[in-house]
């Protein structure tokens, strides 16, 4: 047994923006993230993409605001258009000190359910990856966007 934690299970939907005429770096993005039957604020996160060969690393901020609809409208009148909009359900685990998301697509997104494994320190994410007995062919450090590009 891995004695994770089980963090809860939610569903999502992720609205992700971007400029049409002048795009964000290759890799950055804005995203809405607000969340079903659930008293959490909404997420405004704007990530931003810090490339390394050996790990997709990225670095996020985020402010919390109170309606999902209200942030879009600001942010269309910025001039931002909807790239990707969907739902999907998330069942969320920590384990040795890292977090894991199991996340399966609902609507459109990657067809696909598929683990995504945040760690501070890389020498956690060889150990989860060895704990979970998961090998390099198994894993990507390509974005969602990417993978669905790649399809």
């Amino acid at each position: 047994s891995l004695h994770a934690v089980n963090l809860g299970e939610e569903i999502q939907t992720n609205i992700v923006l971007d400029f049409p005429d002048r795009p964000l770096s290759k890799g950055d993005y804005f995203r809405i993230r607000s969340f079903e039957n659930s008293n959490r604020l909404v997420e405004v996160t704007y990530k931003s993409l810090e490339s390394r060969e050996d790990v997709r690393t990225s670095s996020e901020t985020t402010m919390f605001v109170t309606s999902q609809d209200d942030a879009l409208k600001v942010f269309q009148k910025l001039g931002m258009t909807v790239v990707h909009r969907g739902v999907k359900k998330r069942h969320s685990f920590s384990l040795m000190g890292a977090r894991l998301d199991f996340d399966e697509w609902l609507t459109e997104g990657y067809p696909e359910p598929y683990l995504e494994i945040e760690v501070e320190l890389d020498e956690t994410l060889q150990e989860i990856l060895t704990a979970l007995d998961l090998t390099d062919r198994e894993i990507s450090l390509l974005s969602i966007s990417q993978l669905i590009q790649q399809r």
